[in-house]
């Protein structure tokens, strides 16, 4: 009989090859558990998109790194802010 997973003293024992080999994703062991439910946006959603750039704007934002799709949505906010009226 295997040692249980986890002792008295809240340690976790190290992993099996048995272990592994029985191993299943929770929903399947529990079958009584809920269904997993995403909480609700903050924020309105973005809309998935696809358009074309040149090199140049692509290669500019991206050279800024993480978040450079941000950055251009961010720019086209500022630009409609600034043109809502003309």
């Amino acid at each position: 009989m295997q040692k249980p997973l986890i002792d008295n003293d809240g340690e976790a024992r190290e992993l099996t090859e048995l272990d592994l080999k029985n191993a299943m994703p929770m929903r399947l062991r529990h079958s009584d558990m809920p269904p997993y439910v995403h909480a609700p946006q903050k924020a309105a959603t973005k809309i998935p998109l696809s358009i074309q750039l040149s090199p140049e704007v692509v290669d500019y934002f991206k050279a800024s790194g993480k978040g450079w799709q941000t950055h251009i949505d961010e720019i086209l906010k500022s630009y409609i802010a600034n043109h809502a009226n003309t």
